[in-house]
């Protein structure tokens, strides 16, 4: 069906702004048109701010029931989840990625599948595999910064290329060894390892510029002509909250989420279908950056 989202205030990339969306086919055909002389079914969006639908990195799955942290993630405006799987020894990858997928069969939600390792087994053959497996993230539990900054950086930034998994910190908050961010970030400089800087909070949605590293964007948070249709409804009161990057505290005035052409929360109501998720393969991580 082709219908025209008309007098959208459009919040993405850190700015707002009225535009218009010509929808096809459960696809975003085109987005910026004039719509008057188009005589298709039209949505009058006045009074009402969109922005794209958002990523977060799931908390443990096995630790909450997964209905319950879906249904959070929704009431969140998020529609696609990062999900960390561990690893204790290098045997176990496969095995432990085979168990995910099939855990995840039934999410309603899509997701995209990385690994969660100490940091002893960060290695070149951990980076290759994840190269060959499309794996486009990998987090690393630090626990030693001076261990860490004498691996074989040269050999695990060769064994990733051109892939380059993503290496993503996770401290430990009961360590009281201060600096250990800061020095994180000079190290990643310092190899020029495909990296983030700062860790992902889990159920927080990331920022743009994380989403372009780990390659997610723009088929995640971004709405462009050719696009899938995955958008949050606020109030119009969220537009200043949202401008100020305080996504966080509008929760309130988030009325609808659409994921992939379909509505599946509108107002206090959830509609998730388990087994809608998809896995999403990443095929070069940071390629828009």
């Amino acid at each position: 069906m082709a219908y025209l989202m008309e007098k959208i205030q459009l919040f993405q990339h850190d700015a707002l702004k009225e535009t218009s969306i010509f929808v096809n086919d459960n696809k975003i055909q085109t987005i910026h048109i004039s719509t008057s002389k188009l005589r298709f079914i039209k949505m009058n969006l006045d009074g009402f701010v969109i922005t794209p639908s958002y990523c977060t990195v799931a908390e443990k799955l096995d630790s909450s029931p997964q209905n319950f942290l879906m249904d959070q993630y929704v009431k969140r405006g998020i529609t696609t989840t990062i999900v960390p799987v561990p690893i204790r020894f290098e045997y176990e990858v496969k095995e432990n990625l085979k168990l995910y997928r099939s855990f995840l069969k039934n999410s309603p939600l899509d997701y995209v599948l990385t690994l969660k390792i100490p940091q002893r087994l960060l290695t070149p053959s951990i980076i290759m595999y994840c190269k060959s497996a499309k794996i486009p993230a990998v987090f690393i539990e630090i626990d030693q910064m001076d261990e860490l900054e004498c691996l074989a950086w040269t050999w695990i930034k060769h064994a990733g290329f051109p892939y380059s998994p993503v290496l993503i910190p996770v401290f430990d908050k009961k360590d009281p060894v201060r600096g250990k961010e800061e020095r994180w970030r000079r190290l990643m400089q310092m190899v020029k390892v495909n990296s983030l800087e700062n860790e992902l909070v889990p159920g927080e949605p990331m920022g743009l510029e994380q989403m372009k590293k780990l390659g997610i964007y723009p088929k995640r948070g971004d709405l462009h002509a050719g696009g899938e249709i995955n958008y949050n409804i606020y109030l119009k009161e969220a537009a200043a909250s949202l401008l100020n990057g305080k996504n966080g505290l509008v929760y309130d005035k988030l009325i609808g989420t659409v994921s992939k052409g379909k509505v599946i929360r509108a107002g206090e109501n959830l509609f998730l279908v388990p087994g809608d998720g998809e896995e999403i393969t990443v095929h070069i991580p940071g390629f828009f950056i």
